[in-house]
């Protein structure tokens, strides 16, 4: 029987030959194991760029474009998605909340490295984004603070996508959100026939949208700049008051052909078709745009956010997606300065000279069959992802970012968290999940130190075993001590030793029920978690506070800790939920319960509270709450605590109902502001 083979595309990363080690806790160095390393090619301008892109397209497109006519679902796992939030690099940043200056500012990874966040803060004002207003639309919200009072100073109608994550310098507010539209098919090859052929049902484009404010004056802040890049956000960071801003984008110009019917004819001519529209397309069909609009909505510029030459790519294919790195400048936020690796973006991780972007390596699909009756053959279901690819932009240039190197390591990472640098090296915490052709499967957890060669982030070092049969589910490094939580029914403390990055060692572990997903240092040795605990068998109980004694790295202790029954905390997954106020060695951690008001249990109440807890060397002790349950119905979830910032001596709670003052010592009410 007569078949034609068509390959099945997805957005795929670098791949390169690398070796498992094994060992229970085990480091392995030297140059004879430098491994997991991978070179990119840069493309001298777009003729090369696009003879590529022409090549490989041309061998994978299928009937239905570069889908084949099967949803794959080729997402990354949870464990790459910025699921539970962990901790920092140095002790510095463990106290980044505790200015100095009076007042507390966002929950951020490296010290000088700001990362956007829902409201942003200093001593006299608070900027967030009321997302709940009657006409649907987001505005900007200004509070002026004074003497721990708030008022609203301002409001600010903002475009509908404006989303609502903050970065602030100076004046200047970004307001970084995302939105859909059609997709804009201004390529249809020239010739009359193709032109007429049907084009997918309904395609959208999916767009990162950058509002630019001007806040000088809070009683009539206007838009400056709103931009509209093509591409969906990854994350951002901000140092030295410019922002860097990760997009993934996948080519969307290309006018594919649909075949109407299900025959193998039909299906075969539409191949041909797609075939000839990807040789004769243009460089623009396959790089991401961009338009910049000024406040009226008129368009000031546009063009492609990628350069040719300054975009790189693997030896092997890695998918017709970008993934770009645009520095953008809130006074002048022009985005044409990007810096393209072709490829998919998935975790972001920056300090304040690098900015890291890991993803992981899918196997390329097989290809899918066109039978002669008409109809296609799906391949086999692709392996889950072993390796996770690293790349290094240099930030320390204002006006873009430049790519550097690249390297990968064995599994997955779990967050940001799981990467840190520090004095010259990378750190990167991975869980790897190995699925035998038969038995069980089974995983285990690894730090691996990389430094950079050239262009290549080499393995110099790694500490392996950690966790048989568990997953990581927080990381901390400060300094050169790196702390991993492991969990399936046991959490596992692990500290780990790097101040020989070519030598790491395992020092001391603590096993203990449940597992804490964020990690903040306290001083004097101390390590506070927030996370769940749990039963032996695994089920998990309730969020947990613990205060661990660390002083003694061989010697882990947990020496007191606070269970909230039949509740979670977001901080497990949102680390800028989390508050450390240093001065009143106060922590501040917001909970949601669910209790019966019924005594069959057929009637539920859910309950939020940001509750606060006094840490001492020894132990820890509830100071008190701030439920905004009075000011709004807890069971709509506007009452859900979302963020404590400390200005002076009061505690402004935020919720999506309101604004609460209450006092830093006692948490006593002083004063709400409702968003209407």
């Amino acid at each position: 029987m007569r078949r034609t083979l068509v390959w099945a595309v997805a957005a795929v990363m670098i791949a390169s030959a690398c070796g498992v080690e094994g060992g229970d806790g085990s480091a392995s160095a030297g140059p004879d194991t430098v491994r997991s390393v991978v070179a990119l090619e840069k493309f001298d301008d777009c003729s090369s760029l696009l003879g590529h892109l022409r090549a490989a397209g041309k061998e994978r497109v299928g009937p239905y474009g570069f889908s084949s006519g099967y949803a794959m679902n080729l997402a990354a796992p949870g464990a790459l998605a910025e699921e539970r939030a962990t901790t920092s690099d140095a002790a510095a940043a463990a106290q980044a909340q505790s200015t100095g200056a009076g007042f507390s500012t966002t929950n951020v990874q490296e010290e000088a490295v700001d990362e956007p966040d829902i409201v942003k803060n200093d001593a006299e004002r608070i900027l967030t984004i009321d997302s709940n207003s009657n006409d649907g639309r987001p505005r900007l919200v200004y509070f002026s603070i004074d003497d721990g009072r708030a008022r609203i100073a301002g409001r600010l109608d903002l475009p509908p996508n404006a989303g609502r994550e903050l970065l602030v310098a100076g004046d200047r507010v970004m307001v970084v959100g995302f939105g859909n539209g059609p997709i804009p098919v201004d390529f249809a090859g020239g010739d009359a026939a193709i032109e007429d052929r049907a084009i997918a049902p309904g395609p959208q484009k999916i767009e990162t949208v950058v509002t630019v404010v001007d806040v000088s004056d809070p009683a009539s802040m206007k838009v400056t700049d709103v931009l509209h890049l093509e591409g969906s956000y990854a994350s951002a960071r901000m140092v030295g008051g410019v922002a860097r801003l990760v997009l993934n984008s996948q080519s969307s110009r290309l006018a594919f052909d649909i075949p109407t019917g299900g025959s193998a004819e039909e299906m075969r001519q539409s191949l041909d078709q797609n075939r000839e529209v990807v040789a004769e397309s243009p460089i623009d069909a396959w790089l991401p745009h961009f338009v910049r609009k000024d406040a009226s909505g008129r368009p000031l510029e546009e063009g492609t956010v990628a350069a040719c030459e300054s975009t790189y790519r693997p030896k092997e294919f890695s998918g017709f997606g970008t993934v770009s790195v645009v520095t953008i400048d809130p006074a002048n936020p022009d985005p044409q300065r990007s810096s393209t690796v072709l490829g998919d973006a998935g975790v972001v991780y920056a300090s304040p000279q690098n900015l890291y972007v890991a993803t992981q390596r899918w196997p390329e699909p097989q290809p899918v069959v066109i039978e002669d009756e008409g109809g296609l053959e799906a391949p086999d279901p692709l392996p889950p992802p072993t390796r996770t690819e690293l790349h290094r932009f240099d930030i320390s240039d204002e006006v873009r970012a430049v790519y550097a190197a690249s390297g990968q390591v064995i599994g997955t990472v779990l967050n940001q968290w799981s990467m840190s640098e520090h004095e010259g090296f990378l750190r990167v915490a991975t869980t790897e999940d190995r699925v035998p052709p038969s038995g069980s499967p089974s995983s285990s957890s690894a730090v691996t130190v990389l430094t950079t060669r050239g262009t290549q982030l080499a393995k110099v070092g790694s500490v392996e075993g950690l966790g048989e049969g568990e997953r990581i589910f927080g990381v901390r490094f400060v300094g050169d001590t790196g702390y991993v939580v492991t969990f399936r029914q046991i959490d596992p403390l692990y500290v780990i030793d790097l101040s020989q990055p070519t030598r790491p060692r395992l020092l001391g572990e603590l096993k203990i029920p449940g597992y804490s997903a964020y990690l903040h240092p306290v001083g004097d040795g101390r390590l506070l978690g927030v996370g769940q605990d749990a039963s032996e068998d695994g089920m998990r109980l309730g969020a947990q506070v613990s205060l661990f004694d660390v002083g003694d790295p061989t010697n882990p202790r947990q020496l007191d800790k606070i269970r909230l029954d039949n509740s979670s905390s977001p901080i497990e997954h949102d680390h800028h939920a989390f508050l450390y106020w240093g001065a009143k060695s106060l922590a501040v951690v917001p909970v949601e319960s669910y209790q019966a008001v019924t005594p069959d249990r057929s009637s539920v109440q859910q309950r939020s509270a940001a509750v606060g807890f006094r840490v001492t060397s020894d132990d820890l002790r509830e100071v008190g709450r701030a439920s905004h349950g009075k000011h709004a119905d807890p069971n709509s979830g506007l009452a859900s605590v979302q963020r404590s910032i400390v200005i002076g001596d009061t505690i402004f709670t935020l919720s999506a109902a309101g604004l609460l003052a209450s006092d830093i010592e006692s948490f006593a009410e002083r004063g709400w502001v409702s968003f209407n």
